[in-house]
């Protein structure tokens, strides 16, 4: 009994003879030794959980040194770690946050090639020896690289408050070129106005995407506080925190919901959420350093407890003493530092902490951890979209090497669904050829009309296969670029409107509320709307596109000039009813003068014979054949041969009437030149039309009605547009009564051919062309391009899906795929596609349709002369005595010609007959 007490005693006190007392150190900064004392409290309680923990340390103890200093150098930092004060108290790590001294850089880095182990609390340098608590600079240079790519950022800023961070970008930066990125590097300014202006500035220029990145968290959330105020963490916006572990207050959350930014943040993964310490705040509101300085004690009992276990003697003495010596404390600072003997332990601790898995590798860098992202807006803001796995290879559990085939992707994110869980929800509009219902009869062409089932077409398709058109394939290659880039399977679903319910979007004036297809994205109900929508300065105000997958050309589409079934007699337009009618009165009038003339003027031909009976025989002879020159027949024949510039058979002899005949033909000369000056333009009139080349030229061409599908690209483009002459076409189509506004372009095509001449619509080229193309053939399409504009596609603002469409985007067209999709789909051929060298030149030239008002004419003329001839024909039969009385009298008059040679050898003759003159 006293044998067995006596070896019990003994047993005791050589437990207490060998049990011993290890210390880690800290030096705390401004910061970090506030006077809360929350950091030197959590080091307490973690260092608490080692030393219970018998497996950590068996019967030994770890207790923290704690000290608290600020510097102003590197050099005194040094002296300060290396003196009694800190390595001379024989501890076996230091734990160094970067406030000790603000204007080193990497004070643990450049401290750890003097003596080791000393952890770092805050982000490193590049290839820093320290133990670095924090993700590694070459780590979050890969997640943010990876990030980029997975949203597929092109244009954004790096908002940072420290020339360290930007050099542990480095990497990052120096692949710029090689990724195609335009990185604006923008330091945080003293007044947060000028950081706030700038970044306005460059959303103006559509750069909206931001990675923030500093040094502290407080100074982060500062930023996020500050850019609510300044409106820059707004709707619009896409801000990517690289601060890992931020922190936010369930309120601060709140509020970032109303702004409608769009915030993706980053979080350690597997979190022992066991761990608890002795402060007022609960762990879950710790900032991510706090949560850093908790591990870093934990490192330091797991790297002691591994020690032991590789050291324990065989006689049970202490494997932390050599010599009475602690063989675990940092050696002294030396030119030629010798390795503690604990740092190689480091590198084999592997444990859940208050930071996530804590491991590290040979460099002190930690390794093995996941960080978990999550991206939204709104109410989405903390969906969680997938990970990030710093160490693919590592698979404790033996899940991933099972099931996923990307394994070796660091970045394995879900897509990002915003509308539904499992797929994009893409919202359209039907409008050939763009988007159209596969088998629809009015979108076939005239030969494929013949081959048409609608049964095996019901039957044959479902989901998106319903759809064809250049959209509907456009999405199957987009789909087919993301799911390689992205390493995800990428699923989508088509919603579309039909053609009784089209309406790409418009914003009520009142209310302020968007419909359509914009309303479906604004809410939440679709991820993507997809054109032909076309991008304007209002609807960028609320929405976001992608770059243009398609240009749009605007032309006019008229009646074909050969196809207008205009007035017959277009011919007598020149000169209006009235003044056809004066010329026909003013005709008679001198042709009733000319014969009063003959008649009672003294100088006429029938007056001389009648008063003067001593005329020579010859003289008299001529005057009685001219007598008859202006009887009331062959005066009016004397005025119609006039104004038609015809010659004439005989002229008047007295001044008067020859002065009237001159005056005469001077209004028939101005009548017979202005009609003819007007003439060309009435009969090209229907063909001007088909060659107008710019709006100017359209808003002069008041004779035809011009119109517009309602809500329709066109529409929306004109009425956005900042061009004076299309601000005025879309007002002169608005104010236009009746509205020459048609719901739908097959109803504006209907339109054109129905008014013949008098409307005309303009539109996209390839909406036209595909609804005339099949017969009948009585339109055009002009050939000249009023203006261009441009389809892009839109998402929700700030939402990564623009900036992964403008990817694939860009990639279809550099390969030639959209070019081929626009041969396949935009120029369809149909039976009226393209138009012969006769028709073409028949909107140049006049056609038979535009001169049947002469024909016609010609027709009713020689309509007048066979009823003449069958007049003359039956009064022939009637009364053939007058036919031969006619003629008798007709030989009669040939035989008393007067013989004018006798006169010209006879100058007596001659000049008695100058006298009658």
């Amino acid at each position: 009994m006293k044998l067995g007490l006596c070896f019990l005693l003994f047993v005791g006190v050589q437990q207490v003879v060998f049990a011993i007392e290890l210390k880690l150190a800290t030096v705390l900064g401004d910061r970090t030794g506030a006077d809360d004392g929350e950091y030197s409290q959590i080091l307490r309680d973690a260092l608490e959980h080692v030393s219970d923990d018998s497996d950590f340390l068996g019967i030994h103890r770890i207790r923290l040194e704690l000290l608290g200093e600020t510097f102003n150098s590197f050099w005194q930092s040094m002296v300060y770690v290396c003196s009694e004060t800190v390595v001379g108290r024989s501890v076996t790590a230091l734990v160094l946050p970067e406030d000790v001294c603000d204007d080193c850089d990497d004070l643990s880095a450049t401290i750890s090639y003097a003596t080791d182990p000393i952890i770092n609390l805050d982000p490193g340098s590049l290839e820093s020896p320290a133990i670095q608590m924090y993700p590694s600079p070459e780590d979050v240079n890969s997640l943010l690289k990876d990030m980029l790519q997975y949203y597929k950022w092109v244009d954004f800023t790096l908002l940072y408050d420290n020339g360290k961070l930007v050099e542990n970008l480095s990497p990052l930066l120096s692949e710029a070129k090689d990724y195609g990125w335009n990185i604006r590097l923008l330091p945080l300014s003293d007044d947060f106005k000028e950081t706030a202006d700038a970044i306005k500035y460059d959303r103006l220029q559509d750069v909206n995407n931001i990675i923030l990145y500093t040094f502290t968290e407080e100074v982060a959330l500062d930023v996020i506080k500050k850019g609510i105020t300044h409106g820059i963490v707004s709707k619009g916006f896409h801000w990517m925190i690289a601060n890992i572990d931020l922190f936010l207050e369930r309120g601060f959350i709140e509020e970032l919901r109303y702004t409608d930014a769009f915030i993706t943040r980053f979080n350690m993964n597997e979190t022992d959420g066991s761990l608890s310490t002795t402060t007022t705040r609960q762990r879950t509101k710790y900032e991510f350093r706090q949560r850093l300085a908790f591990d870093s004690a934990l490192a330091t009992g797991h790297a002691l407890r591994l020690y032991r276990m590789d050291n324990e003697r065989a006689d049970g003495t202490n494997p932390f003493e050599v010599d009475n010596e602690i063989v675990v404390n940092m050696p002294r600072c030396s030119v030629e530092p010798q390795s503690s003997a604990l740092k190689p332990y480091f590198s084999k601790i592997d444990f859940k902490g208050m930071s996530g898995r804590v491991a590290f590798n040979e460099d002190g860098h930690r390794v093995n951890y996941r960080i978990s992202v999550t991206s939204g807006i709104g109410d989405t803001l903390h969906f969680w979209r997938g990970e990030w796995i710093q160490n693919p290879s590592y698979d404790p559990y033996g899940v991933v090497s099972q099931s996923n085939e990307n394994s070796d992707q660091r970045l394995r994110m879900n897509p990002y669904f915003q509308a539904e869980d499992d797929h994009l929800v893409i919202s359209m509009v039907e409008v050939a050829p763009y988007v159209m219902t596969r088998g629809k009869v009015e979108y076939l062409s005239d030969d494929e009309k013949g081959a048409y089932d609608d049964t095996v077409i019901t039957q044959q398709y479902s989901g998106n296969e319903r759809y064809e058109g250049f959209l509907p394939e456009l999405m199957k290659y987009i789909q087919d670029i993301l799911q390689k880039s992205l390493h995800v399977n990428i699923d989508y679903r088509l919603q579309v409107f039909g053609d009784a319910e089209r309406n790409y979007g418009t914003k009520d004036i009142v209310t302020g509320e968007w419909n359509g297809m914009l309303k479906e994205v604004l809410e939440g109900e679709a991820d993507v709307a997809a054109g032909p929508l076309v991008k304007t300065a209002e609807r960028e105000a609320d929405i976001d596109f992608t770059i243009p997958f398609l240009r749009g050309r605007i032309h006019l589409l008229v009646k074909h000039p050969n196809h207008i079934h205009d007035y017959a007699f277009n011919v007598m337009y020149p000169l209006g009813v009235e003044v056809w009618f004066i010329a026909l009165v003013v005709m008679f009038f001198v042709a009733a003068l000319l014969f009063a003339y003959n008649h009672y003027n003294p100088n006429e031909w029938r007056s001389i014979v009648e008063r003067d009976s001593n005329l020579y025989e010859g003289d008299a002879e001529m005057y009685k054949v001219n007598a008859d020159n202006f009887n009331i027949r062959n005066s009016i024949w004397f005025a119609v041969t006039t104004i038609f510039l015809q010659s004439y058979d005989a002229s008047p002899r007295s001044h008067a009437g020859r002065i009237l005949a001159a005056f005469w033909w001077f209004f028939a000369l101005i009548t017979v030149f202005l009609y003819g000056m007007h003439l060309s333009s009435f009969l090209m009139f229907n063909k001007q039309f088909a060659h107008v080349r710019t709006v100017h030229e359209l808003l002069q061409k008041v004779e035809i009605d011009v119109g517009l599908v309602q809500d329709a690209p066109v529409y929306s483009y004109l009425k956005a547009s900042s061009s004076s002459s299309n601000k005025a076409l879309f007002n002169l189509i608005a104010t236009t009564q009746p509205s020459p506004m048609v719901r739908n372009i097959q109803d504006g095509v209907e339109r054109v051919r129905q008014l013949d001449g008098e409307y005309s619509i303009v539109e996209d080229y390839n909406i036209l062309n595909f609804f005339t193309r099949n017969k009948p053939c009585d339109v055009f399409i002009g050939e000249q391009s009023l203006d261009r504009f441009a389809y892009a596609m839109a998402t929700k603002s700030g939402s990564p899906v623009r900036d992964q469409f403008t990817y694939a985007i860009e990639k279809l067209s550099s390969n030639g795929t959209i070019e081929k999709l626009e041969k396949k789909w935009l120029e369809k051929e149909g039976k009226c596609s393209g138009v012969s060298f006769w028709e073409k030149e028949g909107l140049w030239s006049l056609t038979l349709v535009d001169l049947q008002g002469a024909y016609y004419l010609l027709l009713i003329g020689i309509g007048c002369t066979l009823t003449m001839l069958f007049l003359d024909l039956v009064a022939y039969l009637l009364c053939p005595t007058m036919f031969q009385t006619t003629l008798r009298e007709r030989d009669d008059d040939n035989q008393r010609v007067p013989q004018y040679e006798q006169y010209r050898d006879n100058g007596a003759a001659a000049q008695r007959s100058s006298d009658f003159l």
